[in-house]
């Protein structure tokens, strides 16, 4: 009764309101599906990916030395000794950094990266017996050091790696099912807000249109 005596552009008015207010409703909807997205999004690049990239570029450091150790234990040239003891300490301060970001943005157990770290110790505690011995001029035992007892630290510290990065390889999937899992209930809800949104405006206009037609008669 009382949108009968509300006048043309009053009732013309209460329609783009209502119009406007379920836009409103549909955009703040759409949104927050968008926040959430966004945010399982960030979780993989900032945790899992980074993680990953970090243990796959501490993995080539660990590689590297242990070849520039392998060819520094066998030289007999003070120069290239000189040479590879500085390539090994450049590729042991890389290596630091990668494990501060590992240590920063692992999602794991600390412990995980714990290990690396332990195994990484023992591992260049030996390196420095072998360039001391190298220096020395003792390059055969420098040689056995190396593939007898370094060796093996290198495997025990690409194994423990591979945890690290195996645990980030499982988390980084778990990300992107959420993410898709997010992207089709955000499809899902954005759709029928729209059709909503449509019959809604639909029924809007109809009213409309009748109570004008109404009153124009």
């Amino acid at each position: 009764m009382a949108f009968k005596k509300m006048t043309i552009a009053t009732r013309l008015l209460a329609g783009f309101a209502t119009v406007l207010f379920f836009t409103l409703v549909l955009g703040a909807v759409s949104i927050r599906w968008m926040g959430r997205l966004a945010e399982t999004t960030s979780n993989i690049l900032d945790h899992p990916f980074t993680v990953s990239v970090a243990i796959a570029n501490l993995r080539a450091e660990i590689l590297t030395n242990q070849i520039a150790l392998m060819e520094l234990a066998q030289s007999s040239d003070q120069a290239a000794i000189q040479r590879l003891t500085l390539t090994i300490q450049e590729h042991r301060a890389q290596a630091d950094r990668d494990i501060a970001t590992v240590r920063e943005r692992y999602l794991g157990d600390p412990q995980d990266v714990d290990r690396v770290v332990q195994a990484l110790v023992r591992y260049r505690a030996l390196g420095n017996q072998a360039i001391t011995l190298a220096w020395a001029g003792e390059h055969r035992k420098a040689s056995d050091l190396v593939g007898n007892e370094a060796t093996p630290l290198v495997a025990t510290a690409l194994r423990e790696e591979e945890h690290v990065a195996s645990f980030a390889a499982a988390r980084a999937v778990k990300f992107r099912r959420e993410a898709d899992l997010q992207a089709a209930a955000a499809f899902r809800a954005t759709l029928e807000g729209i059709l909503l949104m449509a019959a809604l405006s639909s029924l809007v206009a109809f009213l409309i249109t009748r109570s004008i037609a109404a009153s124009l008669k």
